[in-house]
């Protein structure tokens, strides 16, 4: 990955509906060029899909809640993430250390529906023991770019 490839990757993190010609002139290569080194950048797994980000309020997923799982056992770590990955208000999940096991990020139309989702959804996988919920009152930030300025390969000239 040179320096134009880090340029198209931030391009496309900003707007993912940017046209070839568009990053083409952005970057001083041809539209087809711009093109090629997309599809090799997928092809790498750089790239690995794209999405419309969607304001939450206004498709009703008005509350935002991470829930930090304990499992009894890593036994049951592999039917939890299956589990998991099937609920639609779940966001992410997250494998971490400290006294809990999963970190899940999720959005649901209110503190209603987030108490159903634990009680009935999450709490009832089996090998939960425990979860603790922090429910966001107000988001200072949240990105989706990778800052990618660090990322060099590209050999150093003295």
């Amino acid at each position: 990955m040179d320096r134009i490839d880090r340029q198209i990757l931030d391009l496309l993190q900003q707007n993912g509906r940017r046209t070839n010609l568009d990053i083409a002139q952005t970057v001083g290569l041809s539209a087809p060029s711009v093109s090629e080194r997309i599809k090799k950048l997928t092809q790498r797994g750089y790239i690995k899909r794209y999405v419309a980000l969607l304001d939450p309020k206004l498709v009703r997923r008005d509350t935002t809640a991470f829930i930090s799982v304990m499992l009894s056992q890593p036994r049951y770590a592999d039917g939890f993430i299956d589990t998991i990955k099937e609920m639609a208000d779940i966001l992410e999940c997250h494998h971490i250390t400290g006294e809990y096991s999963y970190i899940l990020k999720v959005r649901t139309s209110d503190t209603d529906a987030l108490g159903e989702l634990i009680s009935s959804q999450v709490r009832a996988i089996e090998g939960v023991t425990g979860t603790r919920t922090y429910v966001v009152l107000g988001t200072v930030k949240e990105e989706t770019a990778l800052d990618l300025s660090a990322f060099d390969t590209e050999p150093q000239t003295t």
